[in-house]
């Protein structure tokens, strides 16, 4: 192997590695972004089941109340 071909094969090699890195770091971020909105789609979801759990209950006690 000649000094020039090793010197390809460094560059090549660390071309390879900045791709890969780049590419790594963006799914990441990606990644990252899409838990976030799971986590407010779950957070919403939650607080809605809570809020017509909340009014289902007033109204259960206010039946039973005028049933009294």
């Amino acid at each position: 192997m000649t000094q020039l071909e090793i010197w390809y094969a460094i560059a090549n090699s660390a071309l390879n590695f900045i791709f890969i890195s780049i590419i790594s770091s963006r799914d990441q971020k990606q990644t990252v972004t899409d838990m976030k909105t799971d986590l407010r789609t779950t957070k919403e979801d939650l607080m809605a089941e809570l809020k017509d759990s909340r009014k289902n209950i007033i109204e259960m006690l206010e039946k039973e109340n005028e049933a009294k």
